[in-house]
């Protein structure tokens, strides 16, 4: 099945890593149309499709591993500002 285009994703790479992919299943699907799946085509088309398939899935468990770092390192540098605010005299805060 094709992998929807509008992901939303701001990493380009990944976006044509899915276009690639829905070309390569939309060409599959047109050629058995008109042949089998023992076609040596055909085989040749699902194998190129698994591998770009399984390409988008390690580049978005990447892509989900860098944005939860980037969500600890927001949260580590708030609370840092807390305490920096909690130790200022509360004459100061106002």
């Amino acid at each position: 099945s094709l992998i929807p285009s509008n992901s939303g994703l701001e990493n380009t790479a990944i976006e044509k890593q899915i276009a690639e992919y829905n070309t390569i299943m939309l060409k599959r699907e047109r050629l058995l149309d008109n042949s089998s799946e023992k076609s040596p085509a055909v085989i040749e088309l699902t194998n190129s499709s698994m591998a770009v398939k399984q390409s988008v899935i390690r580049a978005i468990d990447n892509l989900a591993v860098v944005l939860n770092l980037q969500i600890e390192g927001a949260k580590n540098k708030e609370e840092q500002t807390n305490k920096k605010i909690a130790g200022v005299p509360k004459r100061s805060r106002r």
